[in-house]
């Protein structure tokens, strides 16, 4: 039989083996929890949503989760490491439309989402600097009778410059137009942002108490749940998080290839062939249309010593001849990767 101190002592110790027991049950024991979440490495959806520090999140026991966040679930088991990698944040995204983020999510950020460059996306203006030159080239010269066809030549021209040539004039004579040459156009490429199809799309950063249900693929109505990393890159391997989009703040079109070329409107006018006595084109002879037809001079067998060939440049304006190539101008582009 035990005594009464026995009883007592062997009750004090019963009691103080169901208090050690009971303990592991209200947390008391060892953390088993997984280390599934490491703090974000930038800010960038919201500076002010809380971190989750890589301590302590436990993916598996939904209890501790369910008493921060009435509105988010648990995980349900669904959450496993490395399914959020480095580099990598947890957010609600709706790709279409922009509803209100949850009382339980952070900030709001909108972005733009899925960009792609539409018809009629890039064009090329050209403005005419300078008017191409209608005076220096060559010229055929051909003479005699209403044919004209005898003792043709082809001379250069420069500029309206003077031109030596001796010689006499014939009853008729024939010079061919000098095609314009040169001209100074300014090409520059015109990107049409209308062009752009996209989303308006948002995120909402995910608070600390719902990253557990976030990463298992919880989100609330409206969204999805997703994960999201700099620049545009492919989702993690391995990862559900495996259905790409990407987003930007702003996209705008990127032209390209619209190079320098281009064809002036208009033409060269009232061209003209005239015959000089003197090599310094000071004593006029004669004068005929250098259109290609055959024109009487008035002036058969006058010596010449100079000729000039004139014309005035009547251009309206340019157009480039290039085809531009149009691509998309992502600032700061991110990718997003859902469920």
């Amino acid at each position: 039989m035990l005594s009464v101190g026995d009883a007592i002592r062997t009750g004090m110790r019963s009691k103080f083996l169901l208090t050690v027991c009971l303990l592991p049950l209200l947390g008391c024991g060892d953390s088993t929890d997984a280390d599934l979440f490491a703090a974000p490495p930038s800010a960038a959806l919201d500076a002010s949503s809380p971190r989750t520090d890589a301590a302590v999140v436990d993916a598996t026991t939904d209890a501790r989760t369910d008493a921060g966040a009435a509105n988010c679930p648990g995980s349900g088991g669904a959450c496993k490491a490395g399914d959020v990698p480095q580099g990598w944040s947890l957010v609600a995204y709706a790709r279409s439309g922009q509803p209100a983020c949850p009382a339980d999510f952070g900030a709001a950020e909108d972005v733009v989402a899925d960009a792609t460059v539409g018809q009629q996306a890039c064009s090329c203006s050209c403005n005419k600097a300078q008017d191409p030159d209608c005076q220096t080239g060559p010229s055929v010269l051909s003479g005699v009778g209403q044919s004209c066809n005898v003792n043709a030549g082809t001379y250069n021209f420069s500029a309206g410059k003077c031109a030596a040539l001796g010689g006499t004039v014939d009853d008729f004579d024939k010079a061919t137009t000098i095609a314009p040459s040169g001209g100074v156009c300014n090409i520059q490429a015109v990107p049409n942002d209308a062009a752009i199809k996209a989303d308006a799309a948002r995120f909402c950063a995910v608070s600390a108490t719902c990253q557990p249900a976030a990463c298992g693929g919880y989100a609330p109505a409206g969204f999805k749940s997703c994960i999201v990393s700099d620049g545009d890159v492919a989702c993690p391997a391995g990862s559900p998080f495996s259905a790409k989009h990407t987003a930007s703040k702003q996209a705008h079109v990127a032209c390209a290839g619209c190079g320098q070329a281009c064809t002036f409107q208009g033409k060269c006018d009232q061209p003209k062939l005239s015959f000089f006595y003197d090599s310094a084109c000071a004593q006029l002879i004669a004068t005929i249309p250098a259109d290609g037809s055959c024109a009487p001079t008035g002036k058969a067998n006058a010596q010449l010593h100079g000729v000039t060939y004139t014309a005035k440049a009547n251009f309206s304006g340019c157009t480039a001849t290039a085809t531009p190539t149009a691509s998309l101008d992502l600032p700061n582009v991110r990718t997003v990767c859902c469920r």
